[in-house]
C-alpha cells in the first residue's frame, strides 16, 4: 500500500507532539477530519486513505521534526497532504456521480455519499452561473501546472491573483453554508 506503516511507538510520539494528553487526541481526530475534508475538496476519491498516509508520512519524520518544526503542526500535515494531493494521477481525481445514479445496494454509506453528491450538486446550482463557472474552473487543473493556469485565469478576469483567492474563498463559504445548511436537513448525515 504505502511505506510508510503507524506503529503503535510512532502513534504515541505523534499524539505526543500534537500536545498535551487531554487535548492531543481530539487535536489528531480534528486534524484528520481536516486532510478529510482538504483531500475531497481537491478531487481525490480515495480522501480518508490518503489523510491516514499523510498522517503516517509526518508520523515517520518525527523524529527530525520534534528538533526541527516550530509552529502549528496542522500546517506541516497540510503540507504534506498538498504534495500528496499533486501526486494523484487521472484516475485517482475525483469523478461526479451522474444524477441518475441509483445505489445498487442500500448500504447506509452508499446511501449517505449520495445524499452528499446530491447536497453538493445543489449547492452549486444554488450559484449565480457566473460564479458556478468561476469556482469551476478554478479548480478544474489539477497538478504542477495549477498555479500557472490559475494565473492565467485571473489575468483572463482582470483580476490580481490575490483578488482571484478571495473571490473563490468567498464562493466556497457560501457553498459551505449551503452544503451544511442540506446536511441538516437531511438529519441523516
Amino acid at each position: 500500500m504505502n511505506k510508510y506503516e503507524l506503529t503503535e511507538e510512532s502513534f504515541n510520539n505523534l499524539i505526543k507532539w500534537l500536545g498535551s494528553n487531554k487535548d492531543s487526541g481530539e487535536k489528531y481526530e480534528e486534524i484528520r477530519f481536516k486532510l478529510i475534508k482538504y483531500f475531497s475538496w481537491n478531487g481525490c476519491r480515495n480522501a480518508e486513505e490518503l489523510a491516514d498516509e499523510a498522517i503516517n508520512i509526518v508520523a515517520s519524520k518525527l523524529p527530525q521534526l520534534t528538533e526541527d518544526y516550530t509552529g502549528d503542526p496542522a500546517l506541516y500535515f497540510l503540507g504534506v497532504a498538498r504534495k500528496l494531493a499533486k501526486k494523484q494521477s487521472p484516475h485517482n481525481q475525483y469523478v461526479p456521480l451522474s444524477p441518475d445514479l441509483k445505489a445498487e445496494d442500500n448500504s447506509e454509506e452508499n446511501s449517505r455519499v449520495v445524499k452528499l453528491e446530491k447536497c453538493r450538486e445543489e449547492c452549486l446550482q444554488k450559484l449565480p452561473e457566473r460564479k458556478q463557472k468561476l469556482i469551476r474552473l478554478y479548480y478544474q487543473k489539477g497538478g504542477e501546472h495549477n498555479e500557472d493556469f490559475r494565473e492565467s485565469l485571473a489575468a483572463e478576469k482582470n483580476m490580481k491573483s490575490g483578488a482571484l483567492r478571495v473571490a473563490v474563498y468567498r464562493i466556497r463559504q457560501e457553498l459551505k453554508e449551503c452544503f451544511d445548511k442540506c446536511k441538516k436537513k437531511e438529519q441523516s448525515f
